[in-house]
């Protein structure tokens, strides 16, 4: 999942269903999924280059303080707030800045261990 705010409406959306098709919310949401991306307190954690760490668009604030206002996104108001504080973003791609398939052979395998363990306690 991007560190943006849209990449955390999206995965709201997995999570609770979409507003505009709230009626059919038992059959859309999925909420045993996991989260699995990057958290914005992990950007400096990767040594990611400032250029590939974007500036936020003033649609990207809007959603930002659209997504503080939900309870449901409790859970990563500190990552919105961040994005907001600090006025930046960062696509999965901006991996690509450090090594081609990083992201996936270095990053994503341990928040799988990470996931699979918590599943099997």
């Amino acid at each position: 999942m991007d560190c943006n705010p849209y990449g955390l409406k999206i995965y709201g959306i997995y999570l609770y269903g979409s507003k505009a098709m709230s009626y059919y919310r038992d059959n859309l949401a999925t909420p045993g999924i996991e989260f699995l991306g990057i958290r914005y307190s992990e950007i400096a954690k990767y040594h990611i280059p400032e250029e590939n760490v974007e500036k936020m668009t003033k649609a990207d604030k809007a959603r930002v303080e659209e997504l503080l206002a939900l309870e449901c996104m409790k859970e990563y108001h500190g990552d919105l707030q961040s994005m907001r504080d600090y006025n930046r973003k960062m696509q999965i791609d901006a991996f690509h800045a450090i090594a081609t398939q990083y992201f996936a052979k270095v990053v994503v395998p341990p928040m799988l261990d990470e996931k699979l363990s918590q599943l099997q306690a």
